[in-house]
């Protein structure tokens, strides 16, 4: 039964006949609580994932990954909030946890975020990276990445002038994309990070899917 919910939970939601890579859009596992979660896996079968989804989600995931080869080339997470990366940290702990060979995440302190949410969350994201030994590294704008023909393009990452809606707001804005599809990914961008985006890229910003903030 179990087996049968993870087929049923993922839909492949960019796909092509011309398309290097394909984009499976993760539901929750089995319970209320809101969650962001995609997987690809390029032309030669190397997976990459976007943030992940809530903590209860990580055997889901895990046992997805696994069945893809159970190594994760790059892990892109938009911001430390428990339903986007907290299937990460957890999954991390689980036995037959698949291997992940780096995180990209932009750091922002726990004493800076606690002066506006009390998110004890992001210490157990740093414990977990420090823990495993995964690099982490920081997104920089208008960086390029190609991974076996996908581009990954990080567009905008945490403003620390942006102090409303903190958390949210911190979010990286990654679009992914190959010759034929791309998706932007814009995490919970709040309207002040919302603003900040479109006044830096404008039109340059469409793209053939959009994962809408909240």
């Amino acid at each position: 039964m179990k087996r049968l919910f993870i087929i049923i939970a993922l839909t492949v939601i960019a796909a092509a006949a011309d398309a290097d890579f394909k984009l499976w859009q993760l539901a929750p596992d089995n319970h209320p609580v809101q969650n962001m979660g995609y997987v690809i896996r390029t032309e030669h079968g190397k997976v990459i994932v976007v943030d992940g989804g809530y903590w209860r989600d990580a055997g889901m995931l895990m046992d997805f990954i696994n069945e893809r080869g159970g190594v994760v080339t790059s892990w892109f997470v938009t911001h430390y909030h428990d339903d986007h990366c907290g299937a990460l940290v957890a999954m991390l702990n689980m036995p037959d946890c698949p291997k992940v060979e780096k995180v990209y995440m932009r750091p922002v302190s726990y004493e800076k975020t606690k002066m506006y949410e009390d998110n004890g969350f992001i210490l157990r994201f740093d414990a977990a990276m420090a823990e495993k030994k995964i690099p982490v590294v920081t997104p920089v704008p208008g960086t390029r990445l190609v991974i076996d023909g996908v581009t990954i393009e990080i567009l905008r990452v945490y403003n620390p002038e942006i102090k409303v809606n903190l958390g949210n707001n911190s979010s990286t804005v990654y679009r992914i994309g190959d010759s034929s599809r791309s998706v932007i990914f814009l995490g919970d961008l709040g309207v002040e990070g919302g603003k900040e985006l479109l006044a830096m890229y404008g039109d340059k910003l469409k793209s053939d899917y959009c994962q809408m903030a909240h």
